[in-house]
């Protein structure tokens, strides 16, 4: 296999990839002033501009989030497109042996295609611990909130679910999978993912990839599958992918609603670009220029030339009200469980403190074995009085987010 090139090659000017060097010294300013880790300007395949911050570089691995969801979708569409994987696949089907006995007849119609376009139905709190439970049990009892491909809900697990069915197919994890397919044809070295305990990728989150490195990706997405002349993922996934998947009854998001593919999100021909301030997703429009990549501060982004910044700030606006309107509705779904369980580990608190003092009281001489219970039952005190204040921690967490982007909003519009 011929040695493709880790780098990406550079514009001469930014005028010659049809960029304004004005626009770019004026954006790279305005990111010094923020918290950005850096970002990168690609049009017509070559780098008309970029910056990072110190210790950032455009070869530096970088924790991706949510556009994770974009990579585990390409393995899906090469299972698909190699006949291991349909999209009608039944995830209950795949994990007979987690399926519930009380299970729901909305789990029995989960299909991979719901879990990929995020339409599943499955309500999945994002606090659910995952270092005690497994995974795939957390999903599989998880509740039902609506038939599978009616509405739209954005649910990390459904992704982690869709490499689980992946993994059982191949025997491998998904990077192993993906290395000979994607990572290797485009020069990426073999990158890390945050997997669970049996080994099965995130899915949702988790991988990490070089700022170049992702936009290798996209370029090859943008391009009907092709780098440097060669077909690397299957065209006919990315036509597949690339249409709106969300439910009929999906709610609007936000005034700059997007339409959701498989892994991607949508934006309409006519709005030319797309942005997303907040996430880090890949986007795909019908432009052949149309897609924008965030990387939680870091930014690869192509872009049509004709659009003024008041677009752009009105897409960002748009994008963090979306993100208020998000964690708000997070803060008040989860508040009632998280004071509900503070309310719980408060009463086994109470009864521990209660069994200790009985414990305390038959103590007599050097009585080793109520010793070692008085020693356990501090050491569960201790563990529960820190489990409320983690919880505690997360709803304080939950709060400042909330404020933090109202700032950034309030900012963008006296802009």
């Amino acid at each position: 296999m011929a040695v493709v090139s880790s780098e990406l090659p550079f514009a001469k000017t930014p005028e010659e990839v049809g960029v304004s060097s004005a626009k770019m010294v004026e954006m790279t300013d305005e990111m010094k002033r923020t918290e950005c880790h850096g970002f990168m300007v690609i049009r017509h395949g070559k780098i008309a501009a970029q910056w990072f911050r110190k210790p950032y570089s455009a070869v530096q691995p970088h924790a991706m989030y949510s556009v994770s969801k974009s990579i585990s979708s390409i393995a899906i569409g090469f299972a698909v497109s190699e006949g291991l994987l349909s999209l009608s696949d039944r995830v209950v089907d795949y994990f007979p042996e987690a399926v519930p006995k009380n299970c729901d007849d909305n789990l029995k119609k989960v299909t991979l295609a719901h879990l990929i376009s995020l339409t599943a139905g499955r309500k999945i709190s994002p606090l659910t611990s995952k270092v005690k439970n497994d995974w795939i049990d957390i999903f599989m009892r998880s509740e039902s909130e609506y038939e599978p491909g009616e509405k739209f809900s954005y649910v990390n697990e459904n992704f982690h679910m869709a490499l689980a069915m992946l993994r059982k197919v191949t025997g491998v994890s998904t990077v192993e999978y993906l290395t000979p397919r994607l990572f290797e044809p485009l020069g990426i070295p073999v990158p890390f993912w945050e997997s669970d305990h049996n080994g099965v990728e995130a899915g949702g989150w988790g991988i990490v990839l070089s700022p170049t490195d992702l936009a290798k990706i996209a370029l090859c997405f943008m391009n009907d599958g092709k780098y440097d002349g060669k077909q690397i993922i299957p065209s006919e996934w990315i036509a597949q992918a690339s249409v709106n998947h969300k439910g009929p009854q999906a709610r609007p998001q936000s005034k700059h609603n997007s339409g959701y593919g498989y892994g991607v999100w949508i934006r309409e021909a006519e709005e030319r670009f797309a942005l997303d301030y907040s996430s880090d997703n890949i986007y795909y429009g019908s432009d052949e220029t149309a897609c924008t990549v965030f990387i939680d501060t870091t930014v690869f982004e192509t872009k049509t030339a004709h659009h003024s910044d008041v677009d752009s700030l009105s897409s960002n606006i748009g994008e963090l009200e979306a993100d208020i309107t998000d964690l708000s509705t997070l803060h008040s779904e989860d508040k009632t469980l998280l004071e509900s369980e503070i309310s719980a580990l408060g009463s086994s608190l109470t009864e521990l403190s209660n069994s200790l003092e009985q414990l305390k009281g038959t103590v007599t001489g050097n009585n080793s074995s109520t010793s070692e219970q008085i020693a356990a039952i501090n050491s569960s005190i201790t563990a529960l009085n820190s489990s409320i204040t983690g919880i505690n921690e997360t709803l304080d967490t939950i709060s400042t987010e909330i404020t933090d982007i109202k700032a950034r909003l309030t900012a963008l519009e006296t802009t």
